[in-house]
């Protein structure tokens, strides 16, 4: 089993992002936009959030598991300008089976800019050499074409496809499983 401490908090960087803990006050209207908006929840089959009021007890579940080591969230800022223009997180982590999973998303208008492959990869390298995961899933619809294409460029395999598996909105949809093993990220490095 792992022993996974996530404290202190862990920033990060590449070479044109900062990745800081989530302040609630201050990001706010980031996640309101990230769980609010069409193009941000549109592969994400959830309701979009109605007020700032449900974006608080988000936030405040999110702080907990990452306090229980459960969980560890980034905002994606812009280093010049501290800009915050996304999320991207390690969550689901099972300490048994030294596994994890990753999530992320950015606001629409920084879609297709490459922000996720320069940001990823520098998660993925905590999320191997500092938690010790063995392995890292993610998760998507298949629809999703660009998370999907960002996913393969760093070396994750989809591993299946679960048909009609998630229910929502009165339809089912589909589920894109993908996997990272750490020896095939460390390969890559």
């Amino acid at each position: 089993m792992l022993d996974i401490n996530l404290f202190p908090f862990t920033s990060l960087e590449t070479e044109h992002f900062e990745l800081r803990d989530v302040q609630e006050e201050r990001d706010l209207s980031l996640f309101f936009r990230l769980r609010s908006e069409p193009d941000c929840i549109k592969y994400l089959d959830r309701a979009p959030a109605k007020n700032e009021s449900e974006v608080r007890e988000f936030l405040q579940m999110v702080r907990k598991q990452w306090i229980e080591n459960l969980c560890i969230t980034w905002v994606i800022a812009y280093k010049l300008s501290q800009k915050a223009i996304g999320v991207i997180s390690l969550w689901n982590l099972e300490k048994d089976h030294h596994r994890g999973e990753i999530g992320y998303g950015i606001l629409p208008e920084h879609f297709g800019k490459g922000i996720m492959s320069e940001v990823l990869p520098r998660v993925l390298q905590f999320g191997f050499e500092n938690i010790k995961l063995h392995s890292i899933a993610a998760n998507t619809n298949p629809a999703n074409e660009a998370s999907i294409k960002v996913l393969l460029k760093n070396g994750f395999i989809q591993e299946g496809l679960f048909h009609e598996n998630f229910y929502f909105d009165g339809r089912y949809t589909d589920t894109a499983a993908f996997s990272l093993l750490s020896r095939n990220f460390i390969n890559r490095s």
